[in-house]
């Protein structure tokens, strides 16, 4: 199994735990492109898809990255994915896909049930799992519990693309 971590630093790009595969990818995308990922400002993350099977994605801008009581929380742009959530490294959630995900996490569930009224949910931190819940008008009580305070907080100012609203 092929797994990159650790991609991400803000002063250049480290491949030493990647193995060759990774690092001859590289080497040969430097050679054609001329353009060496590895140089800042450049920055990384990388989506282990399938075993064996690792997309880097270049971070446009960073948006937040810190440190919380539970977890290493970054906040970045990229191109492709558009605002992005990582904990401790690995994709949580992106504006350009996260919807389906959400939407396929919720309505499924609280349509099987006759006026749903209250839902707990669990985790949960950018807020779009609860942007969801509350689309059904039959909802008038919705818990939301996550162990990180301080990530909740951080995604309630910094993604408001995905919770449009709802912890308001």
């Amino acid at each position: 199994v092929l797994k990159c971590r650790n991609l991400y630093r803000d002063d250049q790009l480290d491949i030493v735990g990647c193995g060759e595969k990774v690092r001859a990818l590289i080497e040969e995308h430097v050679r054609a492109t001329g353009v060496d990922p590895r140089v800042p400002p450049t920055k990384l993350f990388d989506v282990e898809f399938e075993p064996g099977e690792v997309v880097l994605e270049r971070v446009e801008r960073v948006i937040c990255s810190t440190q919380t009581q539970f977890q290493r929380v970054d906040i970045v742009e990229s191109a492709a994915y558009g605002r992005s959530l990582l904990l401790d490294g690995a994709l949580q959630s992106t504006a350009a896909d996260e919807r389906a995900y959400h939407e396929m996490l919720i309505h499924p569930a609280l349509v099987t049930i006759d006026r749903p009224r209250e839902v707990l949910i669990v985790g949960g931190g950018e807020g779009a799992t609860l942007r969801e819940v509350l689309r059904h008008n039959t909802i008038q009580r919705c818990v939301m519990v996550d162990i990180d305070g301080e990530l909740v907080e951080i995604c309630k100012r910094d993604l408001e693309i995905m919770h449009q609203g709802a912890f308001n």
